[in-house]
């Protein structure tokens, strides 16, 4: 988990009482189980009295190579898309 969007969901677990896996509708026991566990380890991180500053995704902004190669890609395939 490493989109600052995981906070929302925690938020409204809390509010309405209910697990994030919930929210999310999650299936899965096991992926509903990691996903609880995350979001209590997240919560129990930023409440200590010095928590440290998480590294979001959601924050960087750079461009990876493979993103890179991928738009090209993309840009290459609308520009010589021909209509069926």
């Amino acid at each position: 988990m490493q989109s600052q969007r995981v906070l929302s969901v925690i938020m409204m677990a809390k509010r309405y009482k209910i697990r994030p896996s919930k929210i999310l509708n999650i299936i899965n026991d096991y992926d509903a189980f990691c996903l609880d566990e995350a979001c209590e380890y997240i919560l129990c991180e930023l409440s200590q009295e010095n928590p440290k500053v998480p590294n979001w995704i959601d924050e960087k902004k750079y461009i990876t190579k493979h993103e890179k190669v991928n738009n090209d890609t993309i840009e290459w395939m609308m520009k010589h898309n021909k209509a069926l």
